[in-house]
């Protein structure tokens, strides 16, 4: 599937199910609240609806959010960003495309990146009929394909688990000599 289908697909599940994307746990970036000071600019790369992007911004950092499939959040954002959080996207995001998203993220040059992956198949079906996970692997899997992306100039860590069925990582930026 060409990736403009793959964002059509999602838009019109949206669309059709409004309770649909709409997750945006606090519990998923309760580490970066810690480590982040106040104003730090953190975007929610993979937002749904915003729930998330509107939760940091009542705790007082400046967020954005990016999301193809909404077109509040369509456009991508530009610029540097302290903290880039991924909740419950990479696993909707085809294998073949997984390359171009961490290198995306790569591109804001954040401090620190918080991933968070569902590693079961989900109960969504798209309007095609296809699983809304398309990337269903095991967290050792992900682990490594992080690190292959990442490791360079990243240290990995596996944070505090919200459930049994996902897989939660936080990213540091390594200092420089």
């Amino acid at each position: 599937m060409q990736e403009h289908e793959f964002i059509e697909q999602y838009k019109e599940h949206h669309q059709k199910n409004h309770d649909y994307g709409v997750g945006g746990k606090s519990e998923l970036v309760y580490e970066l609240e810690i480590l982040l000071k106040p104003k730090s600019k953190i975007l929610d790369y993979g937002c749904g609806k915003g729930r998330l992007v509107t939760y940091l911004k009542e705790e007082g950092f400046t967020a954005d959010g990016y999301d193809p499939a909404i077109p509040k959040y369509s456009q991508m954002p530009t610029g540097k960003y302290d903290a880039v959080c991924c909740n419950d996207v990479l696993e909707h995001i085809p294998e073949e495309g997984l390359d171009k998203v961490f290198k995306q993220i790569l591109s804001y040059k954040p401090k620190f990146i918080s991933l968070n992956i569902a590693v079961y198949t989900a109960e969504a079906v798209l309007p095609n009929g296809r699983n809304a996970h398309e990337t269903i692997r095991p967290m050792i899997w992900w682990r490594d394909k992080i690190n292959s992306h990442f490791g360079h100039s990243y240290s990995l860590r596996q944070t505090r688990q919200v459930d049994h069925i996902s897989s939660k990582w936080l990213l540091e930026l390594r200092e420089s000599p």
